[in-house]
């Protein structure tokens, strides 16, 4: 863990754990399983991925 977090207080390291498990999450729910490091691409990604599921939905209720 120190390799990995080096330096940091243990409220950051907790935070950057949160935020990797939540970009895992909506990796899985976008089906995106490719290997990134690009966090931003991938929230883009997912916010993309929300946005077509909400578009969807409301084209179906219409």
């Amino acid at each position: 863990m120190a390799g990995k977090y080096g330096g940091m207080g243990t409220s950051d390291i907790k935070r950057i754990q949160e935020l990797e498990a939540e970009n895992r999450k909506l990796k899985q729910i976008s089906g995106v399983r490719k290997k990134s490091s690009c966090y931003y691409c991938n929230e883009l990604l997912a916010q993309a991925t929300v946005l077509t599921i909400i578009n969807l939905s409301y084209r179906m209720i219409q």
